[in-house]
């Protein structure tokens, strides 16, 4: 959705009185990249994913493997840290529920911790409500996310 004149400040005036736009924040139509480091190079040849620990059967996936995974579709709007918010926003990749099911936790498993990147980790209670609604994105408006595209605070 492009907009011209104040057709953006108009429709940031409609998602605050909404309710959707959280005090502070701005409403962007862009992808503002906020990244610490150099961008790592996506490389399908050498990519994995992994997981192990407290789990029944321990997996490991190629990218053609985890691309090969059930997929879902979900909108939701993106409100970052740094003061930006975006709206309705498609994405598309592997529900983390459907790892869970496949790896098996055993009942002592309590947390995860995600090795990213650069050694960017990542680590959450399974309890939480929001690991049930994680998911491992593969594309953004049916876009494939390139590096360049990555998000990170």
């Amino acid at each position: 959705m492009l907009f011209e004149g104040n057709a953006r400040k108009q429709r940031e005036r409609e998602m605050q009185q909404a309710g959707r736009l959280p005090p502070g924040q701005a409403l962007t139509l862009k992808w503002p990249v906020l990244h610490y480091g150099s961008v790592p190079k996506f490389d399908p040849a050498t990519w994995d994913f992994r997981v192990s620990g407290l789990v029944e059967a321990p997996l490991r996936l190629d990218w053609e493997q985890f691309q090969a995974l059930p997929k879902i579709e979900i909108t939701s709007d993106f409100h970052c840290v740094t003061r930006w918010s975006r709206f309705d926003n498609r994405w598309r990749g592997v529900a983390f529920r459907t790892v869970l099911e496949l790896v098996k936790l055993k009942p002592r498993a309590g947390f995860v911790l995600v090795h990213a990147e650069q050694g960017w980790p990542i680590f959450r209670c399974l309890t939480s409500t929001g690991i049930t609604f994680c998911l491992l994105r593969t594309t953004m408006e049916n876009l494939f996310l390139r590096t360049t595209d990555i998000h990170c605070g």
